[in-house]
């Protein structure tokens, strides 16, 4: 991802600067009442199993092809004109593919979950100069990702929007049940916890996701890899546990275009110092717009939390 010099960032406050951008997309304040649900993927109590033992899970081709593929072409489009890539979350198609897993998520995370948090959006070209993030933990909340009963608070959940495989860069984890903690890096594994590393291909459609303890990983791609890799990823949490972070969001709530842009902007802030992804390169003027829409949003969460104690109140 890279910045659009002298780009008039007025325009990406518009829901219609989007929309010309990817014309087949939509937006609108209730994508979640739209969405069509899905059945429980065969396999939840035993995948739910694993997000205990071993901290990460898959679903292979959760998402039907149809579904998936107009998010991975806005994702290759803002991609091609330089704009950033979690700008697609602007869209109402990427948050309809979370609530139409609600079944499974549910399964997973508990009644009347909440999504979004620290989201992203990947497009690998082929070739060896592309990589996905490095080893890393989501562990901004470690000290709060199980509660007393040993299940998570929290989930991220990656959903692959192109083929990913070992040529154009899959994910790679170490189960939690075969790892020793080391700061979030790869520093100091032992030979044992090496050989217990598991490479996840992925098809088109796949849902993969692992628990903020779960050691994890982008890999590169190579002169081999025949098609990029595409993909997005966020959090869902309980529903029973304070909100790790203001911009998660109820399946049963609205998320109008301007809080999405809040939303977006935060993760942007958050990222853009993080040695995960040296090629954001965050501009004067998109840290500006950045930074306005993140506080906009903020100020809303604000009066809406003081007006709903007003009515506790009353």
């Amino acid at each position: 991802m890279t910045d659009v010099d002298g780009e008039d960032f007025g325009r990406w406050a518009e829901p219609s600067f989007w929309l010309e951008t990817c014309p087949w997309m939509t937006i609108s304040d209730l994508p979640f009442q739209t969405a069509q649900r899905l059945d429980p993927a065969p396999g939840t109590n035993l995948e739910r199993e694993r997000q205990l033992t071993e901290g990460y899970l898959r679903f292979d081709d959760l998402f039907a092809a149809d579904t998936v593929e107009p998010i991975r072409q806005a994702v290759e489009t803002l991609d091609s004109l330089g704009l950033p890539t979690p700008f697609v979350y602007a869209f109402d198609e990427v948050w309809k593919l979370y609530a139409s897993a609600e079944s499974t998520l549910e399964a997973l995370v508990g009644e009347d979950f909440l999504v979004g948090g620290d989201l992203w959006a990947w497009h690998l070209p082929p070739g060896p100069s592309s990589s996905g993030w490095g080893p890393h933990r989501d562990d901004q909340f470690a000290n709060e990702g199980f509660n007393a009963d040993g299940n998570p608070t929290h989930i991220s959940l990656w959903v692959a929007l192109s083929d990913a495989d070992e040529t154009n860069g899959c994910m790679y984890v170490l189960p939690k049940d075969q790892s020793e903690w080391h700061g979030g890096s790869v520093d100091g594994l032992t030979l044992q916890e090496a050989s217990s590393v598991r490479a996840l291909p992925a098809s088109a459609g796949t849902l993969l996701s692992w628990t903020s303890d779960v050691l994890h990983w982008g890999g590169k791609s190579t002169s081999r890899a025949q098609r990029a890799r595409t993909s997005i990823c966020l959090y869902a949490q309980r529903n029973d546990y304070r909100r790790l972070t203001t911009d998660m969001v109820g399946l049963s709530s609205s998320v109008p275009f301007v809080h999405r842009l809040g939303i977006i902007s935060r993760a942007l802030i958050r990222y853009r110092r993080s040695a995960l992804h040296p090629d954001l390169v965050a501009s004067d003027g998109l840290l500006a717009f950045a930074t306005e829409h993140e506080q906009r949003f903020q100020k809303w969460l604000a009066v809406m939390h003081a007006v709903a104690n007003a009515g506790t109140d009353a």
